[in-house]
C-alpha cells in the first residue's frame, strides 16, 4: 500500500490552481487534488502542518476528503511541519512519496538523498507527481507504432525502485517452433531484462519471480523436491550474477496468474506477449504477433486496484513460503 506524506500548505496550493478552470495548464493540480483524494480510499496519507486551533484547515480536510465517506478513512495528522525532520527508509515498507512544504536547499537535500523515495517541495511538486502519474504504452513489431519498443531500459520509468515483483509463466521457457527455426533463448529473454533492471535501478534490493519451470529440462522428477529445489537455488544464484550478490532474489517455480507483469514500488508493466520475443536462426527478433507493454502508475486508482488484485492470487499460491516482499507490497498480511 502506498502512504503519501503531504503537507497541507501544498494540498491547499494544489486546490487553489485546480479551480482556476481558464488555465488548462492546471490539469497537473486537478490531478493531485483527485490522487489525494484517492489516498482515503485504499491507501495511506498522512498530513503535515495542522495545528489544533486552525479551523479553517480542518474544515478543509473533512469537506473535501471525507464527505459521503467512512469517517475510519481518516488520514493520520500530525501538527508540525515536516520540515524539521530526515525520513529514515524503512526497508519492510518503501513504497512512500513525500510532498513537503519546504523550500530550504539543506533540508530538501536531506529528503532527496532518501533515494528511496520519491520527494516534491513547494516550488515543484507538480512536476513530480506529473512524472510519477506517467503512463505510457509501447509497441512491439509494429510498423506503424510511434513509440515502438526498443529495449527495456528505455522502457522502465526513472524511478528510485528498491522491490520488483515479476510474473510470467514463460520467462525461463526455451521453447523452440515446430520449424526448429524460431526459438526463445533465455541470455535474449530473461537475462537480458536482469541486466536492464540492473543497470535502471542502483538502488534496487529485492526481486521476486512467479514463473514456470520445465523441471524435467534440468533433469528432475515432478515431484522430486530434492532435485527441484537444488536448480531453483542454482537459478536464484545466476540471476544474483546479473543483479548483485547483495540482491535478495526468490524465484516461485510455479504461478496460476497467466497475465504477465512487472510489479515495483510505484508502477506495475503489463508485458503481453512481448518478453519473450522469439528469434531466428540469424539472431534477429522475430514476434510472433504484434502486441503491446502498458506502463501504468498506481496513482490511477483502477490500475492500483488491478494490481492488487493480482498480487492477491500470487500470493496465495499453494507454494512454499515466499519471500517477505509480497507480505509488505501494499501492506499485505
Amino acid at each position: 500500500m502506498l502512504t503519501t506524506h503531504i503537507d497541507i500548505e501544498i494540498y491547499k496550493d494544489a486546490k487553489k490552481n485546480a479551480q482556476k478552470l481558464c488555465n488548462k495548464n492546471f490539469k497537473e493540480a486537478f490531478e493531485f487534488v483527485d490522487f489525494i483524494k484517492f489516498l482515503t480510499i485504499g491507501t495511506n496519507l498522512i498530513l503535515y502542518g495542522v495545528i489544533d486551533n486552525d479551523i479553517d484547515t480542518i474544515s478543509l480536510i473533512h469537506d473535501d476528503l471525507f464527505t459521503g465517506k467512512d469517517e475510519s478513512e481518516r488520514p493520520s495528522i500530525k501538527e508540525n511541519s515536516f520540515v524539521e525532520e530526515c525520513g529514515v527508509v524503512d526497508e519492510e515498507k518503501p513504497y512512500k512519496l513525500f510532498f513537503l512544504n519546504c523550500e530550504d536547499e539543506e533540508n530538501n537535500y536531506c529528503k532527496l538523498d532518501q533515494s528511496a523515495y520519491i520527494t516534491g517541495f513547494s516550488n515543484n511538486y507538480l512536476e513530480v507527481f506529473k512524472k510519477f502519474n506517467n503512463n505510457y504504452t509501447l509497441r512491439v513489431a509494429d510498423i506503424y507504432a510511434k513509440n515502438k519498443f526498443a529495449n527495456w531500459e528505455k522502457t522502465l520509468p526513472e524511478l528510485p525502485v528498491t522491490d520488483l515483483i515479476i510474473n510470467d509463466s514463460y520467462l525461463f521457457d526455451e521453447t523452440k517452433t515446430k520449424s526448429e527455426t524460431k526459438s526463445n533463448p533465455i541470455e535474449k529473454n530473461a537475462i537480458e531484462l536482469f541486466k536492464s533492471l540492473k543497470n535502471k535501478y542502483g538502488n534496487l534490493k529485492r526481486v521476486l519471480i512467479f514463473t514456470y519451470i520445465d523441471w524435467k529440462k534440468y533433469g528432475c522428477e515432478k515431484d522430486d523436491f530434492n532435485c527441484t529445489e537444488q536448480k531453483r537455488i542454482e537459478f536464484e544464484n545466476k540471476i544474483k550474477e546479473i543483479l548483485g550478490k547483495s540482491i535478495k532474489v526468490n524465484l516461485i517455480g510455479n504461478t496460476k496468474e497467466h497475465d504477465r507483469y512487472i510489479f515495483s514500488n510505484y508502477f506495475c508493466i503489463n508485458i503481453g506477449s512481448s518478453m519473450n520475443a522469439f528469434y531466428d536462426e540469424k539472431g534477429k527478433q522475430s514476434n510472433k504477433n504484434t502486441s503491446s507493454i502498458r506502463v501504468m502508475s498506481y496513482a490511477n486508482y483502477s490500475i492500483f486496484f488491478n494490481a492488487t488484485t493480482i498480487l492477491n492470487v500470487l500470493f496465495h499460491q499453494p507454494a512454499r513460503k515466499k519471500h517477505s516482499i509480497v507480505n509488505h507490497l501494499f501492506n499485505y498480511k
